[in-house]
């Protein structure tokens, strides 16, 4: 025993790359960022690369002979114009929820993924990331739908996808 802790004391250390090295003291984007924040600069530049909605990846067309209806149906079509494809279990209904706020008039696309295999009473509120819509963000909604054997509601914010006006993080709806 004694003969292995002397055979690891004799081991080179294996020491960093040189290129792994940093001056200590040397960040010039510690710089930079302070600079930005005192002239209240750096939310906004921020925002400018970060805070950027997809184009719409989707659309959604009026089912057939429900123009008079108060609460009419949409179909959920593929930026290329199919249709998604589903489970036989699962039955997609897409939807437009329309409510008032400050004086605007807002518009929701949202999908509903209906698992008929579920037992459970509960639904599950699926919200994508910033880089996607729910033309994007279908597919794991419904991928979560299957797995989990639920009931899935998949929705759009503000300014992303068919939702009108731009994003807003102050006013969240």
């Amino acid at each position: 025993m004694q003969q292995n802790q002397e055979e690891k004391k004799d081991l080179p250390v294996a020491e960093k790359p040189e290129h792994n090295k940093v001056k200590s003291g040397f960040r010039p984007w510690r710089g930079l960022f302070s600079l930005l924040d005192k002239i209240n600069l750096k939310k906004p530049l921020t925002r400018l690369f970060i805070f950027h909605p997809p184009k719409c990846a989707y659309s959604f067309e009026m089912l057939k002979d429900q123009s008079s209806q108060s609460d009419p149906s949409f179909e959920f079509l593929l930026k290329n114009g199919d249709k998604p494809k589903l489970p036989s279990f699962v039955k997609l209904k897409a939807f437009k929820l329309y409510r008032k706020r400050d004086d605007r008039n807002y518009m929701t696309p949202l999908l509903w993924l209906l698992n008929q295999r579920s037992t459970s009473e509960y639904i599950v509120l699926y919200s994508h990331g910033n880089s996607s819509d729910l033309g994007t963000a279908y597919g794991s909604a419904l991928t979560f739908s299957a797995v989990f054997n639920m009931n899935v509601v998949v929705y759009d914010y503000t300014g992303y996808g068919l939702s009108p006006y731009k994003p807003c993080e102050k006013k969240s709806l």
